[in-house]
């Protein structure tokens, strides 16, 4: 893969099934917002951070993709929600970790 980070093979798997290239990946690390939830690192584009360059075309496929980063900086998962950004202001900051 030539992504400008590390994937693991479930990235990778899940890159092929959903048919996301490399360079959206790259696009939405790039460009993108980004928050730090659950020990992660989540990326997301939507409309206001779709950069100019991009095609009308480009711009459809990259909205509302989500990569989930770990924290040494490898790819865990990639998908596309619509109201992603939504669901990830509502995940917890925290994993609950069971006693």
């Amino acid at each position: 893969m030539n992504t400008i980070l590390p994937t693991t093979k479930h990235a990778a798997q899940r890159m092929n099934e959903r048919g996301i290239a490399p360079w959206m990946i790259r696009e939405v690390v790039l460009n993108g917002i980004y928050m730090q939830k659950q020990g992660l690192l989540y990326h997301y584009i939507g409309r206001k951070q779709m950069p100019r360059y991009l095609s009308e075309p480009e711009q459809n496929i990259l909205e509302n993709l989500v990569v989930v980063e770990s924290r040494d900086g490898m790819i865990i998962t990639t998908y596309k929600k619509k109201g992603a950004l939504k669901a990830l202001k509502k995940k917890q900051k925290h994993l609950c970790r069971a006693a």
